[in-house]
């Protein structure tokens, strides 16, 4: 038996997820994300979404880190990335790795960017 998810039922999966992610949160950990993990290797701050739209099959959540954030994240090198449903503690809704580590400068604002896509593959 094969089984698939049509297509349009992957494009209702990524508008559906945009409510499950309202909190993007950034740490400093290179241990690797598991299926077991609930939270961060080490989380630096974490920002509201300020950003969450639905493309096809794919859920696009951005938010900001600016000149303003705690010293913690002033000038560090950001190697984890997580997505929350609430402002402290919460669900962990995702986990990741940047592929190339991103040094935080203290007088830049950075962007994350995280694209979660649904697929049958």
């Amino acid at each position: 038996m094969t089984n698939i998810i049509p297509t349009a039922s992957l494009n209702s999966l990524a508008t559906t997820f945009l409510s499950s992610g309202t909190y993007i949160a950034v740490g400093d950990s290179a241990t690797v994300p598991t299926l077991l993990s609930t939270t961060m290797g080490n989380q630096l701050d974490r920002n509201a979404v300020t950003l969450a739209t639905a493309s096809g099959a794919s859920a696009t959540f951005e938010t900001f880190f600016t000149t303003s954030e705690p010293s913690a994240i002033a000038t560090t090198t950001i190697r984890e990335v997580g997505l929350f449903n609430a402002a402290s503690a919460g669900t962990m809704v995702l986990h990741a790795q940047p592929t190339i580590p991103v040094s935080k400068q203290t007088n830049k604002t950075m962007l994350v960017t995280i694209i979660v896509t649904f697929s049958n593959a």
